[in-house]
């Protein structure tokens, strides 16, 4: 409880760190979704155009 009422009073200076850290985080864990999301995406659609139709679909991502 102390601690916590602690906290509160100075919440203003904590705020501003926390809010950093937390947007940092956030920042991270999204590039890492991105990163992960490509790379399912290109192996989907090198997997899926391993026949006769992978240039084409090669073609269409690159424009």
């Amino acid at each position: 409880m102390h601690k916590h009422y602690y906290r509160k009073q100075n919440n203003v200076a904590l705020s501003q760190d926390e809010a950093i850290l937390i947007g940092f985080v956030k920042i991270k864990h999204v590039n890492r979704l991105k990163k992960r999301k490509a790379r399912n995406t290109a192996n989907y659609y090198f997997t899926l155009g391993r026949g006769r139709n992978f240039k084409n679909i090669f073609e269409s991502i690159i424009s």
